[in-house]
């Protein structure tokens, strides 16, 4: 369950940039490139710390009930 919440988080929001030949990669070709998915600030790191959190969460909820 935890690696769909990430595969899902990772798509939709971690920040992507565009190598010279059109593909999405997750490093910047060059210092000043712009995303072009995603949102800025939310990296690999960032995607993997919200899974996290989101996991555990749900987890707990589903323990209490």
């Amino acid at each position: 369950f935890g690696t769909i919440i990430d595969s899902v988080l990772g798509a939709s929001l971690q920040r992507k940039y565009e190598d010279v030949s059109g593909k999405l990669q997750d490093i910047p070709a060059h210092a000043m490139d712009l995303p072009k998915k995603g949102f800025k600030l939310v990296s690999n790191n960032t995607v993997n710390l919200l899974s996290l959190t989101l996991v555990a969460i749900i987890g707990y909820v589903v323990t209490t009930l």
